[in-house]
């Protein structure tokens, strides 16, 4: 017999041979021309779950998972067709208790003496293991590059050995202009080490906020995990970073938090907003000696240009009120919404008491002059209440008291400021301009006459006409509803007359 392998020449290393054959920890066999096993080792039952005897006469293809066997029968026949040796053939066979055992397979073919093809002999091998760590590493790839987030491996000298797609993408700098260089474009937000890795401080690993430099120069806040990479021994073996990019948090963080503290529609500090600064307004002003006043702001004939035209108007109005009354102030000051159509201002800083009362002067001046809203052309008034602190210590003290004084200025007739502890003082004339029809204006003397048109209102004389609302001689005509000597004839109900021939005598046909 002539094969591919010399055949052992004595009893002794025949015996040697067939021990090594049965302690080797792969899988020994041959096969016959038409691909049956005809020897096996006993590490089958290992691989397998078979025994020896159930696996002779039975070929490869039988112990594979479905699909496999049409895969590698259609490599293995080229194989066989050119009586060639073959090497680190994969395949996927079925354990007898059902789990999947991926095997590597390398044969040589057998030849008779007279040169004739007799089978294969060859060994398997046990690669599960590998193969399952090869997939998930392909896997892990996979993850890397579909991540969202940059990630960069380093080895122990800190220098990027790989990035991700993301990263690239996050950076501006695509790969191989980092490989072999140190991440110099992140950095902490603390800034107090020099390199990245320094983070950790021989920590295994660390989370915070960082800052990235982009390719082109514009820095963007980051959130970071660093993370050691250590191996069995405990020994560091590398470094990992994981990078978001924070920019669109940051931003809806900022718009949450504008939206806390502003107004939607005219987009002035609210409530809330305006009371937190007058507090700090007013502690600081006690530690410099720096007085603190408040305005209190209400428009005079706001609600009738809101029902008659819409709220779409009248946003559009408290819109532009906010943009002139922002005019009439400085930078440092503070213009906000209280409330409907009240507006709040806080003036700091100020060494002189009449101030305060000049810029409230500036803004009903200002709130006089036409409002040009969408075709319409209206006037508004304001009446404007002062508050000085620290005469009037706390800031729920302070705006009671200027609303207080827009109340009386209010009272006094609109278009007037009037300052907590003063009198009114009118700035322009009482006479206010109100929106009636599309484009035109009508003057009206006072709110109150605008308010109770009380002639318009109640017309009495047209809502109650007595005489034609109650005509009692048409409804009740006594004479026709009831004809008492029709309804009870007494002298026809008595028998009398007609029991006596008086009646009978009396010529009554007469009459007809």
């Amino acid at each position: 017999m002539r094969q591919g392998t010399p055949a052992p020449s004595s009893a002794r290393e025949a015996a040697h041979f067939r021990a090594l054959v049965e302690v080797t920890s792969d899988w020994l066999w041959e096969v016959d021309a038409e691909g049956r096993y005809t020897f096996s080792n006993p590490k089958v039952v290992e691989l397998l779950g078979y025994e020896v005897h159930e696996v002779l006469g039975k070929t490869p293809f039988d112990f594979m998972v479905p699909g496999e066997a049409k895969r590698v029968g259609g490599v293995f026949a080229s194989i066989v067709a050119d009586r060639a040796e073959f090497h680190d053939l994969l395949n996927v066979n079925r354990h007898r208790a059902g789990h999947e055992v991926v095997m590597e397979t390398s044969g040589v073919p057998i030849f008779g003496d007279d040169g004739g093809f007799l089978g294969y002999r060859g060994i398997d091998r046990d690669v599960t293991e590998r193969s399952n760590a090869e997939r998930r590493l392909l896997l892990a790839d996979a993850a890397v590059k579909a991540s969202a987030e940059g990630i960069i491996v380093a080895d122990t000298s800190g220098h990027i050995t790989a990035v991700n797609p993301a990263w690239a993408t996050m950076s501006g700098f695509p790969e191989s202009a980092q490989l072999g260089r140190e991440p110099s474009m992140l950095s902490a937000t603390d800034g107090t080490r020099a390199r990245l890795w320094e983070v950790l401080d021989g920590a295994p690993k660390w989370s915070g906020e960082g800052t990235c430099r982009h390719r082109s120069g514009e820095t963007f806040p980051v959130w970071m995990t660093l993370s050691t990479v250590f191996d069995d021994a405990r020994a560091v073996t590398g470094y990992v970073a994981l990078v978001s990019d924070m920019t669109e948090r940051r931003a809806a963080e900022a718009t949450v938090r504008f939206q806390a503290n502003h107004d939607a529609v005219t987009q002035l500090a609210n409530r809330n907003a305006f009371l937190s600064t007058l507090t700090r307004a007013i502690a600081d002003g006690r530690r410099t000696h720096e007085r603190v006043a408040v305005l209190f702001i209400d428009l005079d004939g706001f609600k009738p240009v809101n029902d008659q035209h819409g709220h779409g108007v009248g946003d559009v109005l408290l819109a532009t009120t906010a943009r002139r009354l922002e005019r009439c102030v400085r930078r440092t000051d503070l213009v906000a919404r209280f409330g409907g159509d009240e507006f709040t201002i806080l003036l700091r800083g100020l060494l002189d008491d009449a101030v305060p009362r000049r810029v409230a002067e500036a803004c009903v001046k200002a709130l006089a002059a036409p409002y040009r809203l969408e075709g319409l052309q209206v006037r508004v008034g304001a009446s404007i209440g002062v508050a000085l602190c620290p005469k009037n210590g706390t800031a729920d003290t302070l705006v009671a008291a200027a609303d207080a004084a827009m109340y009386e200025a209010k009272r006094a007739g609109g278009s007037q400021v009037v300052v907590s502890g003063a009198g009114a003082r009118v700035v322009k004339p009482k006479t206010l301009a109100t929106p009636t029809k599309r484009g035109t204006l009508k003057k009206r003397e006072t709110p109150k006459k605008r308010v109770t048109p009380k002639p318009r209102v109640t017309p009495k004389p047209r809502v109650t006409p007595k005489p034609r609302v109650t005509p009692k001689k048409r409804v009740t005509p006594k004479p026709r509803v009831t004809p008492k000597p029709r309804v009870t004839p007494k002298p026809r109900v008595t028998p009398k007359p007609r029991v006596t021939p008086k009646p009978r005598v009396t010529p009554k046909p007469q009459r007809r």
